[in-house]
This record gives structure tokens, C-alpha cells and sequence, in this order.
């Protein structure tokens, strides 16, 4: 049994990596990945000087990867103003991370939740004509302006493209509203197709609420982790098992040799059925406890121990 910490990314190395996965774990350039991962926000800890000092102590704690939200509501003070400066600076924090050996989920939301003031978004957004969550075309022209802002940074730091350490994207975040309706799904399927558009090639994932997306559970059921759909018709599509980015046919999970190539990220199968089946099972290791600001909590993500098949969906996965 190995022992220390997992391994880290190759860091900015200028050369292209593949992300795949499965129902046991990720697969990156063809080899098994399981990620540890921490939350560290940046708004929580306005310091930059203070940032790396956290990112290093997260390594060399044994975590791999950092998870972190990007706040609308913190770049953006006013309507058509965005300040990426200073302690706002996003793409010097993804450099620390580079740097410091570790890989990033990134959630930009527009919606983070994240026990901050209206989930992230900013007050101006309030005064604002349109239903926030939905596919209000009002609305969606406020968040392609804040994803078109945060996706150009994050654009020049994704690891498949051997410039950064951007591993994962997350859409939206606990989405509980229309669900079941049009507008809910329309909403999802764009802003998966704007990510897209700015040039995020990394695998994407959302997290819904579990009481309202899957059953009546009660308010205290935890939210769950699944890949946002990849055909436009449905926007959401719920995998039970993610299985790695692209493969053919055939059974998931570890056996002797290497694990299948991944096709191209993106390309989904035009049979790619509509409707809706169970998120992650009981299996997943995906929870992990909230954070505060200077604190760090464990996190970890990419493996399920479901025994049920694996989906047929190549285009996404959740964390």
C-alpha cells in the first residue's frame, strides 16, 4: 500500500492532459486519480500574501487539490463593473495553486450558495427585472457578462491544456428551483453551452439539492454531486456512475491494464436519452464539511464505491 500524499499535478508544463473517469475515480492521462480535496475561499481571506501560506500547508497536509467559489457578488460592485485586482486578484490565486503542487475545482456559480449574502449574487442584481435561476432571458444576459469575465481567466489556466491546474468546473451550486420545468432545465443547458463557448474544456458538474431533484426526503437531506447533461434538449441529466470522458461500450472500473483512452472532451452520443435517473449513490466520498476563513476542511471527491452499472454519457462528470 502506498503511503504519503497523492500526487500532485505536473503544474503549468506547457503540454495537453487528458480527464476521464469512472465510477471509482478520475482518470488523467490514462492513470487513476482519487482527489483530496480542501476548500479555501479567497473572499474568506482577502490577503494574498496569506494565500500561498494556506495553499502550502493544504499540500503539505496531504490534499491535492483546493476547491473554491468565485463570488459574483464580490467582484462586482456595480452593474457592468468587475474588479479582478488586488485581494480580488483570481488568476494570481489559480497561479499560487500551480505553483503549490495542487489541482482546482473551480464553482463560479452564478449562484455559490455558500452561506453569503443572496448565494453570491450582488445587490444590483435585485433591482434588476428577471427571474434569477431561470432561463429569463433578462437574467441570463447578467450571468453570460459575469461567466464571460471569470471564464477568461480561468481559460488560461486549465490543465488540459498544460497552463494550469483548473481540473474541474462547477455549475451553479444545491440548485433547487424548476427543476422539473423548462425554465430550470433551459437555464442549466445554458449555461453549460456559454462554459463551453468561453473555451472551458475541463469536465463540468453540478450539485442539486437531494429533497427536491430526487424525492421527499426532508429538509436536513444533503445536496448531491452529478454531471450536468450534455444534449441541449435536457439540460440536466442525472449519472449514477460516471464513468471516463468518451470511452466506448464495455465495463468500468480497475482492472489489469490500463484504463480505456477517453475520446475528445465534448462529444456526446446523439442516443443520449432525455430524463432523469438516481445521482450519486450512498457510495460517494464527494461530501465534506463547510469552511471558514482561514480554515480549511476535508473534502474529498471522484470516487464511488455504487454497485450499479456505469452511465453510457461521455461528456461529464461530477465531483
Amino acid at each position: 500500500m502506498p503511503t504519503g500524499p497523492p500526487p500532485a499535478p505536473p503544474g503549468a508544463d506547457g503540454q495537453t492532459h487528458t480527464i476521464g473517469y469512472d465510477r471509482y475515480s478520475l482518470i488523467v492521462d490514462g492513470k487513476r486519480l482519487v482527489l483530496w480535496s480542501g476548500e479555501m475561499h479567497p473572499f474568506r481571506l482577502p490577503s494574498p500574501s496569506l494565500w500561498r501560506d494556506v495553499l502550502q500547508k493544504m499540500r503539505a497536509f496531504g490534499y491535492n487539490a483546493v476547491s473554491i467559489y468565485v463570488s459574483w457578488n464580490y467582484h462586482s460592485p456595480a452593474q457592468g463593473r468587475y474588479d479582478f485586482t488586488g485581494v480580488r486578484d483570481l488568476d494570481l490565486f489559480l497561479r499560487m495553486a500551480t505553483e503549490t503542487g495542487l489541482y482546482v475545482i473551480l464553482r463560479p456559480g452564478p449562484y455559490i450558495n455558500a452561506e453569503i449574502d443572496a448565494g453570491g449574487f450582488p445587490g444590483w442584481l435585485v433591482a434588476t427585472k428577471g427571474t434569477a435561476r431561470t432561463s429569463d432571458p433578462t437574467y441570463l444576459s447578467h450571468v453570460d457578462e459575469w461567466l464571460t469575465q471569470v471564464d477568461s481567466i480561468v481559460s488560461k489556466h486549465l490543465f488540459t491544456q498544460g497552463t494550469g491546474t483548473v481540473l474541474l468546473y462547477q455549475i451553479e451550486n444545491e440548485y433547487d428551483a424548476h427543476v422539473t420545468e423548462p425554465a430550470g432545465r433551459d437555464y442549466m443547458s445554458h449555461l453549460y453551452k456559454k462554459v463551453r463557448a468561453d473555451g472551458i474544456d475541463v469536465p463540468c458538474s453540478t450539485t442539486t439539492r437531494a429533497a427536491t431533484a430526487i424525492g421527499p426526503r426532508g429538509p436536513s437531506t444533503p445536496a448531491r454531486t452529478r454531471a450536468v447533461g450534455c444534449t441541449a434538449s435536457t439540460g440536466i441529466r442525472r449519472l449514477p456512475n460516471p464513468r471516463p470522458t468518451g470511452v466506448t461500450s464495455g465495463s468500468a472500473g480497475p482492472r489489469a491494464g490500463p484504463p480505456p483512452a477517453p475520446r475528445r472532451l465534448g462529444s456526446c452520443p446523439s442516443s443520449a436519452a432525455a430524463g432523469s435517473t438516481r445521482g450519486a449513490g450512498p457510495g460517494s466520498t464527494g461530501r465534506g464539511t463547510r469552511s471558514r476563513a482561514g480554515r480549511v476542511t476535508r473534502r474529498t471527491s471522484g470516487v464511488s464505491t455504487s454497485p450499479t452499472s456505469p452511465t453510457d454519457s461521455p461528456c461529464t462528470t461530477s465531483t
